[in-house]
């Protein structure tokens, strides 16, 4: 089986509330000055798609913003905005911004102006077509299956079940556990989370994990990064001048010029710092939810994770009270009588107790960001207009998988759900 042979196998396209849209206006004025823009790009990061697009522009990179991150190993499409202040546009003359541009895996369409930038609550869904190749009959048969049991409508006695499937599964949508999905756990190296030690203030050590732990799946300049700073950690002239522009090269610099190492970690661009907490976080969050679903469901399955097993209950199975449920992030201001908290509660303080963590631990010492925040998020989300092709005869089957998730969720979730 292989998930993402190209990057064209993995596609996501973002869509964005009606209202949003609304109020879009064709021309540039000082209430709409936020120029929106669609955004596709092909085995690039979110953010280093946007940079381009604001190299492109002649703009600074933070004057384009965008309201989710989508996979790298993909083709995605999502709306950005880029903030056009008065001074670009006189400085434009007749001219406006470009209508379209493509530039190293990045093309943009301008679709209007908007008067704010887009935000998260903006998204209404994200739209994903996968393509699973080479399957086995034994592994389509899991898909199948497994498919069946995460339905919210029974199948119907009488019928065959994969033609039901397909003619059901539109208006039905699947009932899947908001597990975060493994691009959450890419700071995770070889086990370990950067925020344990973060959290004790031991900030050479969350260092080593970042930027110093070299992975077999790694390739190009990270690995080449990696490997260095894990041979010449301490030798910090020697190291810099083996490294080129890199986060680790930016982290070396500090240390180099004898900077703390609590320095050194504020030298990492942002989101890699924020990512290090999120990490913890979220797989905090996985750890109570598989809890909490082990705990009220009788019947399901469990599938390996990067960082534990996660519970899959039958949809049938689910309570309405935990279909509706949120269970809040790990966080040091969490209140323990919070909403749902009588579901949460215990499934959380066992979590920690197996982490060897409490909830005052969830802070940096003498950073303010990034930091363990508070928020809710739903312990399950509905895969709609859910589809699936049928298997050719052929003994390897190719499978073309296709549904909306709501913003935030994971589309890998689903997959893994469904036994791939």
């Amino acid at each position: 089986m292989t998930i993402r042979k190209q990057p064209t196998d993995f596609i996501v396209r973002e869509a964005v509330n009606q209202a949003l849209l609304n109020l879009m206006q064709p021309r540039w004025s000082s209430e709409c000055p936020y120029a929106a823009y669609e955004l596709t790009k092909t085995s690039l990061t979110t953010p280093a798609a946007t940079g381009m697009l604001a190299q492109q522009l002649g703009m600074r990179v933070g004057d384009v913003q965008y309201a989710g991150l989508k996979d790298k190993h993909a083709m995605t499409t999502q709306m950005v905005t880029a903030h056009v202040r008065r001074e670009k546009q006189e400085s434009l003359g007749a001219d406006s911004l470009p209508l379209e541009l493509t530039h190293q895996g990045m093309s943009a369409r301008r679709l209007g102006y908007l008067p704010q930038a887009i935000k998260a609550g903006d998204i209404a869904h994200n739209q994903f077509q996968i393509d699973v190749r080479d399957l086995s009959r034994q592994a389509w048969e899991v898909l199948d299956h497994r498919q069946r049991l995460l339905r919210l409508i029974p199948c119907a006695p009488g019928k065959r079940e994969a033609d039901l499937l397909r003619a059901q599964l539109p208006e039905s949508g699947l009932l899947v556990p908001n597990y975060f999905g493994d691009q959450r756990f890419a700071s995770v190296r070889r086990g370990q989370f950067a925020a344990k030690h973060l959290i004790h203030g031991d900030f050479e050590a969350a260092l080593k994990v970042l930027i110093a732990s070299p992975l077999r799946k790694e390739s190009g300049a990270s690995k080449t990064a990696s490997r260095l700073c894990a041979q010449h950690w301490g030798n910090w002239p020697q190291l810099l001048s083996l490294l080129n522009k890199s986060p680790a090269r930016g982290v070396v610099t500090v240390l180099a010029s004898g900077g703390t190492f609590r320095e050194a970690f504020e030298a990492l661009p942002h989101l890699d710092r924020q990512m290090a907490v999120e990490s913890l976080q979220s797989h905090l969050w996985n750890a109570t939810a598989a809890r909490i679903i082990r705990q009220h469901c009788a019947r399901g399955w469990t599938e390996a994770s990067a960082t534990g097993e996660l519970a899959f209950p039958f949809a049938v199975d689910v309570p309405d009270r935990l279909r509706a449920a949120h269970v809040p992030m790990a966080s040091p201001s969490l209140s323990p009588d919070g909403p749902d908290a009588d579901l949460w509660r215990d499934a959380l303080h066992a979590t920690l107790d197996a982490e060897e963590l409490s909830l005052d631990q969830l802070a940096i010492p003498g950073i303010r960001r990034p930091s363990f925040d508070a928020f809710d998020r739903p312990l399950f989300v509905e895969a709609r207009q859910c589809g699936c092709s049928a298997p050719n005869g052929d003994p390897r089957i190719d499978v073309r998988i296709e549904f909306h998730l709501p913003s935030g969720a994971y589309a890998t979730t689903v997959l893994r759900a469904m036994g791939q």
